[in-house]
């Protein structure tokens, strides 16, 4: 399901809530090529690709241009062939076409699905090293991807209506999303969305700060001058009053 065609993979693992893939990378993957992964396997599954899996001589098998095997692993002769929306008999016919680079093919003994289809959902939640060089995605599929993909949107609709409130209500809410997303929540869970979601959500939360502040800070500016120019207008008051009583005083001292 990877297409990382300058990276090899590192090993990997699949159980019934997540599936993990390392792979050899120099830095971390960008939310942008997050995402545009993500869209390429949703497009795999979207496209309901059946998986071929045939038992080969090893040596026609690594004769097919774009196999992903894990470097330095011993395969045992035969071994089995995975491919996903090719036949393998396609593959060994015409072992170098490079028409096989848009296709998953690897030497793999493990489970597969017989149906692209039967992923239903993917979603990237986390991208971390293991290693110098070593890159890992954790992804989901099914029911937990799905969640995550609805939480994701719920997530982001609430960051939305928080814009729109008034500066003290933002920050309140501004404050109450940070801990949903570092799980410091009252239901104690953490956001679990696409790595790319989480990022965008983060610079968004950073913006309803700085807008908040910024207005907080403006208010606390219009108090200031409104308290200033109430003693101002004061200061003229008495000024006046102070002013009267005095002309009274010479009135008085005039007419002895």
């Amino acid at each position: 399901f990877f297409f990382f065609f300058s990276s090899s993979s590192s090993g990997s693992l699949n159980d019934t809530k997540k599936l993990r893939f390392d792979f050899n990378c120099r830095k971390a993957v960008s939310a942008d090529q997050l995402q545009k992964v993500e869209a390429i396997v949703r497009a795999q599954i979207e496209a309901k690709h059946p998986v071929h899996c045939k038992v080969v001589p090893l040596a026609s098998a690594m004769q097919i241009t774009s196999l992903r095997a894990v470097f330095g692993e011993t395969y045992p002769d035969p071994v089995r062939v995975v491919s996903v929306g090719k036949s393998v008999e396609d593959l060994l016919a015409d072992p170098t076409n490079p028409e096989w680079q848009k296709y998953s093919i690897e030497l793999c003994g493990g489970t597969h699905v017989p149906n692209t289809s039967f992923a239903e959902a993917f979603v990237i939640s986390e991208e971390s090293g293991t290693a110098k060089g070593i890159r890992r995605v954790t992804c989901l599929t099914g029911a937990p991807a799905k969640k995550a993909i609805e939480d994701g949107e719920k997530f982001a609709a609430r960051i939305a209506a928080a814009l729109k409130l008034a500066p003290e209500a933002m920050m309140k809410e501004q404050k109450e999303l940070e801990k949903v997303m570092k799980g410091d929540g009252e239901e104690g869970e953490k956001l679990v969305c696409s790595v790319y979601l989480k990022e965008t959500f983060a610079a968004e939360l950073k913006r309803m700060h700085k807008l908040g502040s910024s207005a907080s800070a403006a208010a606390g500016n219009d108090l200031i001058k409104a308290k200033a120019e109430e003693a101002k207008t004061t200061g003229y008051v008495l000024s006046f009053f102070g002013f009267f009583w005095i002309f009274l005083d010479f009135l008085r001292f005039s007419s002895l």
